[in-house]
């Protein structure tokens, strides 16, 4: 059993039957507000904390002002600083082992430090492709 205050919410699968941790955070970046909300939403019904950043720039500064994201979701064509810089700057950063989706319209082939994810992807299917990256 399942203690609600300490652990979490129970996620019904198809098949299967999954707990999400409350602790675990997903730094949703994208530079499409609805984009962000919806996904943030969708995140948020599962139990997971969300975080939102509109660039790589606002995502740095929450980083650097304390934010400790579980999982990065990332689209990589952004204005001001793009997911590709950002996730350069990730990679020789003290956030180098967070885990990273990327989510996105682009072409990202050869991107092969993490998962890619078409932006045209079911809820079902991010949910799932989440909690594999951050198992």
């Amino acid at each position: 059993m399942v203690d609600d205050d300490r652990a979490a919410n129970v996620v019904v699968g198809a098949c299967y039957a999954f707990v999400v941790p409350r602790d675990q955070t997903v730094m949703v970046v994208d530079d499409d507000p609805a984009f962000r909300e919806v996904v943030c939403a969708i995140l948020d019904d599962e139990g997971y904390a969300t975080l939102s950043a509109e660039h790589g720039r606002d995502a740095i500064a929450q980083l650097t002002a304390g934010a400790h994201p579980d999982l990065l979701l990332l689209d990589l064509n952004m204005p001001v600083m793009s997911g590709w810089d950002f996730f350069a700057w990730v990679g020789a950063s003290p956030w180098a082992e967070t885990p990273v989706l990327l989510l996105t319209g682009s072409d990202a082939s050869g991107f092969g430090a993490a998962r890619v994810l078409a932006k045209s992807i079911t809820p079902d299917a991010l949910l799932v492709a989440v909690r594999d990256r951050l198992r």
